[in-house]
């Protein structure tokens, strides 16, 4: 019998490229037929039986290792996961809470709130506050799906829209959850304006809803709808002006006419008028204008001081003519913040032009108002009208002077209507 260890020793170097050669794939030959398939059986149980004890194959160095096959174990058809959504766990709607007042007596009012997406003016819903003005409500669309913010109509009521008591009041908000209860400067961001309750029509009865002459008066007087330019470039309406009545610095009342046309004969009447408190101070939220006169013996300035009012004479014109002054000396700010008014010092009519005149400056630098009755406004552009401000000049003062109200926005924002 052969031994394995024999055969390996006395055949190593004949059959060194054979073996080369095998692993290659080309079949040995030695020339002891007899033992050529004995030979191979011998190198594969030496190269087996090294590679099974974890020792390097003596015949390691002269071949390279085939590359071993992948065996894939029979398996079960694997249970398909579930594909992943766009949808979050918990979707982030958006909420709203806050208080709805009336901005006349800044009390909280029963209302109803419309909402509407901004991106294509869809209806999202209807909500009613509780008998204070209070609500609280979200709606059914997420943040990301209002990416372009929403509008909020607002309307006094106790019963419908249909049966509002009230304007509509609109602002726009950006995308998110919103507490308008409270601004910055601490009030309430929803004020509506009520319809009016006095005789718009001038046929001495009391017609609450009958609020169209109303906005039409602060149509012509104050904000304006006629378009102009921002500094950025964009269009949009003139709007709200406001009057800066806190940074009110002088009321001055000149003697002469700095182009020697007229001088008053007596400035203390013209001072008399101005603090009364049946003329502008009615209006004014308590403000009294005694501290703010100044009367001054001689001409005024070429160019009105900011925050300042000039009063003078010219006895060229017709009863009288005001030119208002703008922050920053444009109409663009909306935010009037002095001018000047000429007064013819012959005229019979004095009462009624100081306080016309002031009330441009005050309420109505946009013009005259030609849609009540002159029993209800100052502001009648013809002789014969009422001297001192009446109910509609006190109801514009409400809305000129509200805090929630901003320089420059539409009036459809804060008089709007059911078109």
């Amino acid at each position: 019998m052969v031994k394995i260890e024999d055969l390996i020793q006395r055949d190593r170097n004949n059959y060194t490229k054979k073996i080369n050669a095998w692993s290659n794939g080309i079949p040995l030959k030695t020339k002891n037929k007899k033992n050529n398939n004995l030979i191979q059986k011998v190198i594969a149980g030496a190269i087996l039986m090294g590679t099974l004890s974890g020792c390097p194959s003596v015949y390691e160095p002269y071949y390279e290792k085939p590359t071993p096959t992948e065996i894939t174990e029979p398996t079960s058809t694997p249970i398909p996961e579930p594909t992943p959504t766009s949808t979050p766990l918990f979707k982030d709607y958006v909420d709203f809470s806050g208080n709805v007042e009336d901005n006349e007596t800044h009390t909280g009012q029963r209302a109803l709130i419309r909402v509407y997406n901004n991106a294509n003016e869809d209806f999202l819903g209807e909500f009613s506050t509780d008998d204070y003005g209070n609500f609280s409500f979200s709606l059914e669309e997420t943040v990301s799906e209002l990416y372009d913010g929403v509008r909020l109509d607002t309307k006094l009521s106790d019963s419908n829209w249909e049966n509002g008591e009230s304007y509509i009041r609109r602002i726009e908000l950006p995308s998110g959850d919103h507490n308008p209860t409270k601004s910055e400067k601490g009030f309430p961001a929803i004020r509506a304006v009520p319809y009016p309750n006095f005789d718009t029509n001038g046929d001495g009865v009391i017609d609450e809803v009958d609020y169209e002459n109303f906005r039409e008066h602060m149509k012509d007087t104050n904000i304006s709808t006629t378009l102009i330019y921002n500094s950025d470039g964009s269009i949009s309406e003139i709007g709200l002006h406001k009057f800066d009545l806190p940074n009110l610095e002088k009321i001055r009342i000149f003697k002469y006419n700095p182009n020697g046309k007229g001088s008053f004969a007596d400035m203390e009447i013209i001072k008399n008028i101005v603090i009364s408190e049946y003329g502008v101070e009615k209006y004014l939220d308590g403000m009294q204008l005694d501290d703010y006169v100044e009367i001054v013996e001689g001409c005024p300035p070429t160019f009105v001081n900011p925050n300042q009012i000039y009063i003078y004479p010219d006895d060229t014109i017709f009863e009288g003519r005001v030119s208002p002054r703008y922050l920053d000396g444009s109409t663009i700010t909306g935010i009037v913040n002095g001018g000047r008014i000429r007064l013819n010092p012959t005229s019979s009519y004095m009462i009624g032009n100081i306080n016309h005149e002031l009330t441009h400056l005050f309420l109505a630098p946009e013009g005259e108002s030609y849609s009540l009755p002159n029993s209800l406004t100052v502001m009648f552009p013809y002789v014969g009208g009422i001297e001192y401000p009446g109910e509609a000049d006190i109801k514009s003062s409400k809305i000129v002077y509200e805090e929630t109200y901003q320089p420059r926005e539409k009036l459809d924002n804060i008089l709007g209507m059911d078109y």
